[in-house]
């Protein structure tokens, strides 16, 4: 795009459309603009300036350039996205979380007590999924048979 072409045209308000509307890069090629027009040019982000006169070379270079910075700036504008768009879901904990020392419910900002999975889950990306750890089902299991060895001590024999 030259700068200011010849004729009533104007070649930055045609770039700035072409940038906006069509997503294109600009080079511009450019003879002696006064800094008034420089600024202007400046404005409308172009990839790159030729100066007049330029050599056909260069002009190639110029535009593999301005087309290889545009597929990296419209990746980077894709990644970007998709980095807000998994921050937005992101959910974090910090701070002190006041816990119940018997029953671990969680007190909320509001004074509310929550329990602890309820709480973990509404804060963060985490769901919970319950078990029995071996522990636990050995302690279960022990307090079953000690349970059923009270009740068979405590029925009389000719009920057995």
């Amino acid at each position: 795009m030259e700068v200011q072409p010849p004729g009533k045209v104007d070649g930055l308000a045609t770039a700035r459309i072409i940038r906006e509307q069509f997503n294109i890069p600009v080079v511009y090629l450019i003879a002696n603009a006064d800094p008034q027009t420089f600024q202007r040019a400046n404005s409308t982000k172009p990839f790159s300036y030729l100066a007049q006169p330029f050599d056909e070379r260069m002009m190639e270079i110029n535009i593999e350039v301005a087309l290889h910075t545009h597929a990296l700036e419209q990746e980077n504008g894709k990644l970007s996205k998709q980095l807000n768009e998994a921050l937005s879901q992101v959910k974090t904990l910090s701070g002190l979380l006041p816990i119940c020392s018997g029953c671990k419910k969680i007190q909320d900002q509001k004074g509310y007590w929550t329990r602890f999975e309820v709480y973990i889950e509404n804060h963060s990306a985490a769901t919970f999924m319950h078990g029995i750890c071996p522990d636990c089902r050995q302690g279960l299991q022990n307090e079953v048979e000690t349970q059923m060895h009270k009740d068979v001590k405590g029925i009389p024999r000719t009920r057995l």
